[in-house]
């Protein structure tokens, strides 16, 4: 009987030994796994500090660009309301010179029938 309470006793300590074995490869295998979540976790984190960097410097570009673009419709806009304005103002230097070129025409008849008249009476 103290041999089979001896044989219990010995493996019930081999089966607590045995496990604790186990409980330490476990926890070993465990804290391996933490210790590669970390790495993994830090590229993560170095990474989306990079992609944030990029997306501020896309923003940025972005928003200049914006500016450039409304700046260059603006300019358009401002050029053709000149070319508009001065295609006005040709028209009505055209129209003023046909004026001028009639009167002009008008008062050079005359004067050539004025001219032509005087001749007459001398």
């Amino acid at each position: 009987k103290q041999w089979y309470q001896r044989r219990v006793r010995g493996d019930e300590k081999e089966h607590q030994e045995s496990l604790a074995t186990s409980y330490k490869k476990s926890q070993q295998k465990q804290a391996e796994e933490v210790a590669d979540l970390k790495v993994n976790l830090e590229q993560i984190q170095a990474r989306n500090s990079e992609l944030e960097r990029k997306q501020k410097r896309f923003d940025q570009d972005t928003a200049k660009q914006t500016h450039l673009l409304k700046a260059e419709q603006q300019l358009r806009e401002k050029i053709g309301k000149e070319k508009e304005a001065i295609h006005t103002e040709l028209i009505s230097l055209r129209d003023k010179n046909r004026e001028t070129n009639a009167t002009l025409e008008e008062r050079t008849r005359r004067l050539v029938n004025a001219e032509s008249q005087l001749a007459d009476f001398t």
